[in-house]
């Protein structure tokens, strides 16, 4: 008898890890898998109390979550837009302070009135710069040549204004002189200006002759604008020159300079 006891015990399979891990579980009932002790067993999910969440409330959760991630990504955006408002107020008053210093009449005016005083200032110094080169010559950063005729007066003689402008040098007005003497050219008048290096010379010569109007005057324009071409190639001929010769004497202060150096290191 012991020994059929001992062989039904023997003969009822004990449950291994593998039935644990496999094992269909009920989740019907509130149960919910974990392991434990290295088992899976089911795990009750409390109905009520302090534990207790359900589905809905998870949910909302997460709504909610996802609404405060709304809201400060909102409050962001509406600070950097106060802040670049901020800036771009800062950066206008300070162009009003110095529109201000600059108009002599603008102590107290608001925006409209001093914006439509400086419009006028602004117009004001264009008519007078207007004026200002309509008065004189003034030499601009290109080479210019120009020769014209300017019309005669009672006694026949026939007027030609001829305007060079380049870069300044000591021989250019004694150059100029010597282009209309050879020319049998009697200068009227003449305007020199100079600026930032440039200078601009404006020439109101006549004809020691009588030049008939038609093809003797435009003969003498064209010999008058050669001359004066030829005057403008040999400035530009001495400042290439002046050049090379700055760049030759660097280069012998250079080997100068090398040769003392080798000398000392003797």
């Amino acid at each position: 008898m012991m020994n059929g006891m001992y062989s039904r015990s023997r003969s009822r399979k004990r449950p291994s890890l593998t039935d644990h891990l496999y094992r269909p579980f009920d989740f019907g009932a509130g149960n919910f898998p974990c392991v434990y002790g290295g088992v899976l067993r089911p795990l009750p999910i409390p109905s009520s109390g302090a534990g207790a969440c359900t589905a809905g409330e998870l949910s909302n959760g997460g709504h909610n979550s996802h609404h405060d991630f709304l809201e400060a990504k909102a409050l962001a955006a509406s600070r950097n837009h106060s802040e670049a408002e901020r800036r771009r107020r800062e950066r206008i008053n300070a162009h009003l302070s110095t529109l201000k210093r600059l108009l002599p009449t603008a102590n107290k005016m608001d925006k409209a009135t001093l914006l439509a005083e400086v419009i006028h200032h602004v117009k004001e110094l264009k008519k007078r710069a207007a004026e200002v080169a309509k008065g004189g010559p003034i030499p601009t950063d290109c080479d210019e040549l120009s020769v014209e005729s300017d019309g005669d007066d009672e006694k026949g003689r026939t007027f030609i204004r001829a305007s060079v402008c380049c870069d300044d040098r000591p021989d250019l007005l004694v150059d100029l002189i010597r282009a209309f003497q050879n020319l049998r050219l009697k200068t009227i008048k003449a305007e020199i200006s100079t600026l930032g290096g440039r200078v601009k010379n404006v020439f109101l010569v006549t004809s020691e002759e009588e030049i008939n109007c038609g093809k003797e005057e435009t003969q003498s324009i064209n010999c008058v604008q050669e001359a004066l071409r030829e005057v403008l190639d040999r400035s530009a001929l001495s400042e290439f020159s002046s050049m090379g010769s700055s760049v030759s004497n660097k280069r012998q202060r250079i080997l100068l300079f090398d040769s003392c150096s080798s000398y000392n290191a003797i």
